[in-house]
């Protein structure tokens, strides 16, 4: 009988410590799991952000170069500006680049708008008045053809132009007599750091 009740006792299976310690250290394991995936999927998402935002702005800097490049001189102007530079804001006019057409002239403006850096571009013309009528309506955020929004998650744009054999804030070429022969953009993104710059030659073309 005392053979029976140890034999019984033996097979009696885990003891109710022995299965709160196995489902305590189950649940640790999914929690541990749990954090190791959520921290691949995180690190994922980010390489996924920062790839997209590396990528938006190679496009942006690109059309820049393209814009700078088909910089209008200004003896198709008479008188007109062909650059200008504020707070945030890029305005040119380019030549087109359109292929087997007689050659035309349009107001292309970059600027920071609600935390996105945004490209504009007019029609374009053969006309100096309405050229001139583009342009002003281009400084007003009015009479675009196209609107792009290129980067988002900016925070600043900042310009220099060279000029005078050295690089300056835009703010200070009205002192020159000479013409810019560079633009240098900065870009400063939401959560970056440093800027991230870019320089141009004008008028390439």
């Amino acid at each position: 009988m005392t053979f029976a009740m140890r034999r019984h006792t033996a097979n009696a299976g885990f003891t109710l410590v022995e299965l709160l310690m196995a489902i305590t250290i189950l649940a640790m394991v999914a929690v541990l799991s749990w954090r190791g995936l959520d921290g691949i999927l995180r690190a994922r998402a980010r390489l996924t952000t920062q790839t997209e935002q590396a990528r938006n702005l190679q496009l942006a800097f690109a059309q820049m170069q393209r814009d700078c490049d088909h910089l209008a001189p200004t003896s198709l102007l008479q008188g007109q500006s062909n650059l200008q530079t504020d707070d945030d804001r890029v305005t040119l006019v380019r030549i087109s680049s359109a292929e087997n057409a007689a050659t035309q002239l349009l107001v292309v403006s970059y600027r920071v708008q609600d935390g996105s850096l945004v490209r504009r571009e007019s029609a374009a013309t053969r006309s100096l008045p309405q050229l001139q009528a583009l342009w002003q309506a281009a400084l007003s955020d009015q009479g675009a053809l196209a609107i792009v929004t290129l980067q988002t998650d900016v925070r600043q744009m900042t310009t220099r132009y060279w000029i005078d054999q050295r690089w300056q804030p835009t703010a200070n070429s009205s002192a020159s007599n000479n013409t810019p022969l560079g633009l240098a953009v900065e870009l400063t993104l939401q959560d970056q750091p440093s800027r991230i710059t870019r320089q141009f030659l004008l008028g390439a073309w």
